[in-house]
Order: structure tokens, then C-alpha cells, then sequence
């Protein structure tokens, strides 16, 4: 029987791409990539919003490289943070010279207090471990205001697990030297980016589809899951027989297709909470000084919580002598703003930082909506998950991918759970029936 992956993004082709058996691949939008999309205006190339590839995994990296081969560049990251009226490289905590004194004493102090005190305790919330992490000063002035504008989520709701290992921890020494304006050195795990020198990040996606044996079916949407008959309806294809389901669907979605209705999966669906993002994408002439990458705003006054200059990265994603200036606004489900509103008071924030040019300067303004963008790890979230991902494994379906597998992971996560997900089928779905582990990180 046939193997079914609902989604083309990178988990899904990723998925389709080592399976042995036969596959379909089914993708609601009207071409394969997901959210690793590029639309192109009057000469600008603009990804949906930021996309940048950071390697950990040689393997995968040697996939990318296979699959773009000379269309492929890097550089090293230049990121900054705008607060009290200056631009300090990022992190933060590793480059508070030229600030405040009180404020530079206040986040140093701080810092070496916590580094001698007690570590956070079993069971604390996310705002806790970044007060016993990095201090008093570091959680005033960056850290709890620019999770906090993200998130749009208390602190106190939320588990350490939301900073994940993309949150920069420093050693004393860095601090001490950042205060003192000598060089700490480069921080995060994103100090190198990768993205594709044409055709934005949508050339990786396309690339990966044209290698398929098979390729995506697209505008069809998975609709419900007949879970104990192992059958999916999907739009425009009817009603389609699987012996495993392999999933990039965002989780909460994907429960609430499943048919018949089960008490337990309806009640971890509703336990699972997300932010979505709207990013607007500025097309203008005349970008200014700004030469950085992308731009950190903590300040809770600003709408924004990151301004992102693409063109500053890959030249080629603007005409000569212009830029794109993207800035990403989050919002609770149900709580969006008009995007009209949005995009104009992003505009207003963006001249008040300095960040965005007079409006004779913009040539074009494209905003992307993504309903879902971060998973937030609230007190909830790890039973509702492992419950959730536990019983569709039971039943022959895993999930993968950032809101498949209900997880923070970036491009190369995707890429390698899709791998994965299809060893696990190549060894355990032969046969209709078969389960599959659970338990999966």
C-alpha cells in the first residue's frame, strides 16, 4: 500500500525523497515549499520571512549542497539590538558597552550574581530561568521584554523549553568583556548563515521536488483522517487508502481531521497554543546606512519584535540601490489585528527607530500572514504533545516538521525529521497495521 505525506515543505519532501516504497504527496498550496516560499515584485525576491540555513548536521548539509550546488553562499551573521536609542550587536549580553553605566552595571551584576547563585529550580517558569540564568539586569532590559512582545504570553505561563538551544548563554568572561567593549567573540548557534544566491529560499524546496520520483500533488488539502480504516480525504484527490500517514500538518489541525472524533485528542488539540507572525515586507529605494542583517527590538512601545534587511544578505534579492526592509509583527489565534493597521503602524515604528526611509522612498509593501509561526511551551504543552503524538503513532501516523512534530526547529530539523520519518516507515510500514515508535524529539 501506499504511503501518504501531507505537506511539500521541507519535511515532506525531505520525507518523499527517502521513502523505498510508493508515496503520495499531497500539498494544499499551489506549489511545493510550505513556508519556504519567494515571491517575486518588480525585481525584488522576498521569502516569506527570514530563512536562512545554519548546519549542525553534515549529512544534511552535504543534501543542500547536492541539491543547489553552485547556488549556494554564506556569510557570517551581523545582527543587532535596538534599545535605549542605540544599536548594540547582538547578543545582547555579550555587547552592553557604550550603554547607560547604571544599565551596564546593573546587567553585569546581575549576571555574576546569578553565575554564583543558586540554579533554577525544578519546575520553573521560562521567566524564572532567565532571571536565575542571566541576571536581574539582562532580564529587565532585553530578555523578558523582547520574549514577552514575541510570545505575546506572560513568562510565568511558560517552560524554559521556549528559549530551546537557540538562546545564546555566555560565559562571565564574554559578559565582563562585552561591558568592557573588547571583542567576546561570536555567539548563537546562527553565526554563519546559508541561503541560496538566486531565486530566494523557494530554490531549495524546488530543487528537492524536482528529484522526486514522484512529484507533489498540489492544491490538495488533506480534510479528514479516517484513523481506524487507514484512509485519508483529501480535495481533488477523494478518498485515499494508506498504510502510513506522514504528517507536516500543523498538530492541532491535524487533530481535529481525525475521524472518528476521540475525547483525549480533542482535549490535547485544545491544550496546544501558537503565536502567528505577520511579516511585511518594505520595498524601498534608497535603503540608507543601515548595513546590518537583522535587527532585535526589545521595546514594548515598538509593534515590532525583529527587522530583517534580506537584501543586505543576497544583493541580488533587490534592484541596484535598493532594499527590502522586513519587519515581523506576532499575534495571538483569533487576535490579529487588520493588516492595513498593521502595516502601517509597523511603518511608523520603523522611521521612529530609524530603521525605514520617508514613504516617497517605498516602492511596494508585500505582508505575509502565518498563522502559525512559534509554538509556545506553556505548563501544558509536553503532556498534550506526547499524549497527541503518542496515539497518531499508535495508528500509523507520525508527525514532522516544526508544527507536525509540535516543536521549535529550523530548515535543517525539517529536512533531517523528514529523513528520519521515512526510515521509520522503510523499516516498520511495509505493511498496513504496522505502528511506530512514539516518544520522538
Amino acid at each position: 500500500m501506499t504511503t501518504l505525506v501531507a505537506g511539500a515543505g521541507l519535511a515532506g519532501l525531505s520525507c518523499a525523497r527517502a521513502l523505498k516504497g510508493g508515496y503520495r504527496l499531497f500539498e494544499r498550496g499551489s506549489r511545493p515549499g510550505g513556508l519556504c516560499r519567494t515571491e517575486r515584485r518588480n525585481g525584488y525576491t522576498v521569502d516569506f520571512t527570514g530563512h536562512y540555513l545554519h548546519f549542525r548536521d553534515q549529512s544534511v548539509f552535504r543534501m543542500v549542497r547536492s541539491l543547489l550546488g553552485r547556488n549556494i553562499a554564506s556569510r557570517s551573521r551581523d545582527s543587532w539590538v535596538s534599545l535605549y536609542g542605540r544599536l548594540t550587536p547582538y547578543p545582547f549580553q555579550t555587547n552592553t558597552f557604550g550603554h547607560d553605566p547604571r544599565v551596564v552595571r546593573e546587567c553585569v551584576r546581575g549576571f555574576l550574581a546569578a553565575a554564583t547563585g543558586p540554579r533554577p529550580r525544578q519546575g520553573a517558569s521560562y521567566g524564572e530561568w532567565i532571571l536565575r540564568t542571566f541576571g536581574r539586569g539582562f532580564a529587565r532590559h532585553f530578555m523578558c521584554p523582547f520574549n514577552e512582545k514575541q510570545f505575546r504570553t506572560p513568562l510565568a505561563r511558560l517552560i524554559p523549553a521556549q528559549g530551546g538551544r537557540f538562546l545564546p548563554n555566555p560565559t562571565a568572561e564574554g559578559v565582563v568583556a562585552g561591558a568592557l567593549g573588547l571583542d567576546p567573540g561570536r555567539a548563537g548557534y546562527n553565526a554563519v548563515l546559508w541561503h541560496p544566491r538566486r531565486g530566494g529560499i523557494e530554490a531549495l524546496p524546488r530543487a528537492m521536488a524536482a528529484r522526486l520520483r514522484r512529484p507533489p500533488e498540489t492544491g490538495s488539502a488533506v480534510r479528514k483522517v479516517l484513523w481506524r480504516e487507514r484512509k485519508a480525504v483529501v480535495g481533488g484527490a477523494g478518498t485515499v487508502q494508506y498504510s502510513a500517514l506522514v504528517s507536516t500538518m500543523p498538530l492541532p489541525e491535524l487533530l481535529g481531521m481525525l475521524e472518528p472524533k476521540v475525547g483525549a485528542m480533542e482535549q490535547a488539540r485544545r491544550a496546544l497554543k501558537w503565536i502567528g507572525v505577520v511579516c511585511i515586507n518594505y520595498l524601498v529605494r534608497r535603503p540608507g546606512e543601515i548595513s546590518r542583517h537583522w535587527v532585535y527590538v526589545p521595546e514594548r512601545r515598538y509593534s515590532l519584535f525583529r527587522v530583517g534587511f534580506p537584501a543586505n544578505i543576497n544583493p541580488g534579492d533587490a534592484p541596484a540601490g535598493r532594499g527590502i526592509v522586513s519587519a515581523e509583527v506576532s499575534y495571538l489565534p483569533g487576535r490579529r489585528p487588520p493588516v492595513d493597521s498593521m502595516v502601517a503602524r509597523a511603518a511608523r515604528d520603523l522611521r521612529a527607530l530609524g530603521l525605514l526611509g520617508p514613504v516617497r522612498d517605498l516602492e511596494g509593501v508585500l505582508a505575509v500572514d502565518m498563522p502559525y509561526a512559534y509554538v509556545l511551551f506553556d505548563r501544558n504543552y509536553r503532556a498534550a504533545r506526547r499524549a497527541a503524538l503518542g496515539f497518531l503513532a499508535r495508528h500509523g501516523i507520525i508527525g514532522i516538521g516544526r508544527y507536525g512534530n509540535w516543536n521549535y526547529g529550523g530548515m535543517e530539523d525539517a529536512i533531517r525529521e523528514g529523513g528520519e520519518a521515512a526510515s521509520l516507515v522503510n523499516a516498520y510500514g511495509a505493511r498496513a497495521g504496522d505502528r511506530f515508535p512514539a516518544g520522538r524529539d
